[in-house]
């Protein structure tokens, strides 16, 4: 008998359910090598900023792109020492003073706790019960606990990083030959696609990681709070995660400011809501002219569910997963099964260059 094709709501809300079901049950299944997975993802992430700005300076000089790949390399290798050198000793010294003040303000933080019945249950829900095994804090925190894991994670970046951008279509041409002949077309479009989404969110992000920390390092410099290098070094690291990064940067500064006087934790908070509101108003608006548009709700939602599988690794890659995912759920589900016109990047140049695409044919 000849089979019936499927009615077309199934076949319009059957892929999105499929892939919710698979964003919720893969990570799960996968928890035991998740950590290392997402090494691997951070070593592609890698290889996207060097190809990307290999190209930039490819656009600039004439030169073979294994040449301008070797430069960039070095250019980074070169800053980050020339960094070391300048204020290195610097940024060492004020983090093992950020250590001690830590220390000095937990204890600080400890005493009024023991004073208010309500805030040790709180605290102890939080760090151990909430959340499941090991707490909601434990999970972030987690990642931690192993420093020569945390090194081997650190290899298999820098190396995945390098070894994927020396070559990146041998890669590509290895996935795409796991599809059928006729859909390989559609899938260098989408991988192109998705390269190009990722070269600009790590853009915006390292324009947005800069900005914070010297802010943030010059604004504790004014107030004259302690360790302001180091925090801003903080900030600007943490600045890496949307949403969650200034809250984490926040914590630390202000429990520093408190080792010196209410007052000037005060001025530390008032500080990092001034960056903050400087970043928001200003740096985002400028950033996601050439972003993919994700509601926040999604990507705190998504930071929270990655922490509670995989902790802090999770937490750090959770919003260019999301990026990727809002990408292909585009691609695939809006455009080749709905059949819409759909806007995958955004408009830089009041509707020049804009980026939208119906479904294929």
């Amino acid at each position: 008998m000849r089979q019936e094709p499927l009615p077309s709501w199934v076949r319009q809300f059957a892929l999105p359910v499929t892939i919710v079901i698979l964003f919720l049950v893969v990570p799960y299944l996968l928890r035991p090598v998740a950590r290392v997975l997402l090494a691997i993802f951070a070593g592609v992430l890698l290889a996207v900023f060097l190809d990307g700005f290999s190209a930039l300076v490819r656009k600039w000089v004439s030169i073979p792109r294994a040449l301008a790949l070797v430069a960039i390399i070095l250019l980074i290798f070169l800053g980050f020492a020339g960094l070391m050198w300048i204020g290195g000793a610097q940024v060492a010294d004020q983090a093992t003073g950020l250590s001690e003040r830590l220390t000095t303000a937990s204890e600080k933080v400890r005493s009024y706790i023991g004073e208010n019945e309500w805030l040790p249950r709180l605290l102890s829900w939080v760090s151990q019960e909430g959340g499941g095994k090991g707490g909601i804090l434990g999970n972030i925190t987690s990642v931690f606990s192993s420093t020569l894991e945390a090194l081997s994670h650190l290899v298999i970046i820098i190396f995945t990083g390098i070894y994927v951008a020396v070559n990146p279509a041998v890669y590509s041409n290895a996935a795409l030959h796991l599809l059928p002949a006729g859909k390989r077309p559609r899938g260098r479009e989408i991988l192109g696609e998705l390269g190009q989404v990722m070269r600009y969110w790590l853009l915006g992000r390292l324009a947005s990681m800069t900005v914070i920390g010297s802010l943030t390092a010059i604004g504790l410099l004014l107030i004259g709070a302690p360790l302001a290098l180091i925090l801003g070094v903080i900030a600007g690291i943490l600045s890496f995660i949307p949403f969650l990064g200034p809250l984490l940067s926040a914590i630390p500064a202000i429990l520093v400011g408190l080792t010196e006087s209410p007052k000037m934790a005060l001025a530390v908070l008032i500080v990092f809501a001034i960056v903050q509101f400087i970043e928001s108003n200003l740096i985002t608006p400028l950033i996601e002219r050439r972003a993919v548009m994700v509601p926040p709700a999604f990507v705190v939602a998504g930071q929270f569910l990655m922490a509670m599988l995989v902790g802090f690794y999770g937490v750090l890659l959770a919003t260019p997963l999301i990026v990727l995912f809002t990408v292909l759920v585009q691609m695939l589900y809006i455009q080749d099964v709905l059949g819409e016109p759909v806007k995958i990047l955004g408009d830089h140049d009041n509707g020049e260059d804009q980026v939208e695409r119906g479904g294929s044919e």
